[in-house]
């Protein structure tokens, strides 16, 4: 009788072992999916505090407060890395929406046609692949991808204004709290 007590007691146990590993699992599986959206600024964040360790700590050492700086260390990254980032983000889309509506207008054609005039060697080959692809086509479906990709670039600067802000919102607290975290 105590050997069967002893092996129900056993297979419980394993059975509440494997429930609560399973529980575990789950819950680490959802809080990895709220996450998500996280990633890209905590990875974002983590960079640029391993980055810009070496000037951190020269900082710390001239003022010797952790939070002053941490600000100012916040502030030169939004002003040397972050600012200019927006700012080449901005000239590339206004550099791929001019080259659609010269695509759509029919302008990139006619500048097209004067350089094959200009060069006539690529202008005999490109004459000749064209008997192959019909470059028209060609380039109305590159047309269409840019674009579909200027689209979903613009829709998606409201995302990557907040994962900005959210970086640096950590990037603050990992200089400042950096002795504490590790």
């Amino acid at each position: 009788m105590e050997q069967s007590d002893k092996q129900n007691a056993n297979s419980q146990f394993n059975w509440r072992n494997a429930a609560l590993y399973l529980a575990t699992a789950v819950l680490l599986i959802v809080c990895l999916l709220m996450l998500r959206p996280f990633l890209p600024a905590i990875v974002g964040a983590i960079v640029l505090a391993t980055v810009t360790h070496r000037p951190y700590r020269w900082l710390l050492r001239k003022i010797h407060s952790r939070t002053a700086a941490a600000s100012i260390m916040l502030l030169a990254i939004t002003i040397c890395v972050i600012v200019p980032g927006m700012l080449l983000g901005q000239a590339i889309g206004r550099v791929a929406i001019s080259a659609t509506k010269a695509v759509q207008n029919g302008s990139a054609e006619k500048q097209l046609d004067a350089i094959l005039e200009q060069y006539s060697l690529l202008g005999s080959t490109l004459l000749h692949g064209s008997q192959i692809l019909n470059l028209g086509r060609v380039a109305e479906k590159t047309a269409t991808l840019v674009t579909n990709a200027a689209v979903k670039t613009f829709s998606n600067s409201l995302t990557v204004i907040t994962q900005a802000i959210i970086m640096l919102f950590l990037l603050f607290f990992v200089y400042r709290d950096e002795e504490k975290a590790v």
